[in-house]
């Protein structure tokens, strides 16, 4: 069995366990009301209507570093692939649903699909936490890219098993991951901290900080952005919020209602879907260009319909063979820390 086949079959087993502990969950009498559930409703994600513009954008020297949101962890997307070059007249495509990530679909927004962001986000992230933090930055700092998205790098200095909660260690976790991202001196977009402890499937109550220490942990990342200019912060934060208390909300300077948004989530109430992806995607491109990062006569696919068609080309390296180029060769790792660790 193929590489790809295993994690093709990865892919479907962890979709249809998240569907299985949905169910479950939902028929569970607790006798207290829920909020709405952030399920995943293709018929209520319409596509946001932006004019038509060619893309100007080159995102090949750009780079996405973070965790299972920017991996496109549950994220696939329905595509139709061209037949082999060699295959007779009249031969149909190929359907298949697809696994992207933020970078693929970046790509599709971009001028040049195929050139897309680099990637060494990844789902693993809260499986080593101090690792993948150090790892991530290391190849960013080989790679010397010309723009960096940081959107869910900070997560898990944050969130992270402890048996006793402590505020202080929490700290501690965030402040070596701002110390790491200061070594980047690209413009860099970095999202600051949801609160997701409505993700309850896949997020366990040792793992949450308390929404006092969420409050603490994004006023220090906002002090922490002030004065360089080099960083712009996507205030998910606030962001979800809206969305949890049935507000609408804004991407990329369009405001979208609040049915739509939950849509964007897949049913675990902790990913993105396809779409998602590509809102967030957008949003960071138009706060990175509102704030003069990017060229104000830069031009994007902000379609996501025609994003997320565009993205897939005909034949690409596998997402095992485009995190193995991404990577950094091996350095001598940082003392050792203590790690938050648990579920994704």
């Amino acid at each position: 069995m193929t590489h790809r086949a295993v994690r093709r079959g990865w892919w479907v087993c962890a979709a249809a366990f998240s569907v299985f502990v949905a169910i479950i969950s939902a028929t569970r009498s607790t006798g207290q009301a829920s909020p709405p559930a952030l399920i995943e409703t293709p018929a209520q994600v319409r596509t946001t209507q932006h004019p038509t513009a060619d893309a100007t954008l080159r995102l090949d020297k750009a780079m996405v570093i973070g965790a299972s949101v920017s991996a496109g962890f549950m994220a696939q997307w329905n595509v139709t692939l061209p037949p082999p070059q060699s295959s007779p007249a009249g031969t149909p495509g190929r359907e298949r649903m697809m696994p992207v990530n933020l970078a693929d679909v970046l790509g599709g927004m971009s001028v040049d699909p195929a050139a897309r962001p680099a990637s060494v986000a990844s789902e693993w992230f809260f499986t080593q936490a101090d690792e993948m933090a150090r790892s991530q930055i290391d190849a960013a700092q080989t790679r010397s890219p010309e723009l960096v998205f940081a959107l869910d790098y900070l997560f898990w200095r944050m969130y992270g098993s402890l048996i006793i909660d402590d505020p202080e260690q929490r700290m501690a976790w965030l402040e070596d991951g701002l110390n790491r991202l200061d070594k980047i001196s690209s413009p860099m977009i970095v999202g600051d901290l949801p609160d997701m402890r409505h993700a309850d499937k896949m997020l366990q109550p040792s793992q949450v900080p308390t929404k006092e220490t969420l409050a603490r942990a994004n006023e220090r990342i906002r002090q922490w952005a002030k004065g360089r200019k080099n960083v712009v912060i996507m205030p998910l934060s606030e962001t979800i919020a809206g969305v949890l208390s049935g507000k609408n909300v804004a991407f990329g300077g369009v405001e979208m209602n609040n049915a739509d948004a939950r849509g964007l989530f897949t049913i675990d109430g902790l990913h993105a879907t396809p779409e998602g992806l590509a809102v967030i995607a957008d949003d960071a491109l138009w706060r990175l260009q509102q704030a003069g990062l990017l060229a104000k006569d830069a031009k994007w696919v902000r379609d996501r319909e025609r994003a997320l068609t565009r993205m897939i080309p005909a034949e690409r390296p596998s997402r095992r063979t485009r995190e193995r180029d991404a990577r950094p060769s091996a350095k001598p790792t940082d003392p050792p820390a203590a790690s938050p660790s648990g579920t994704p």
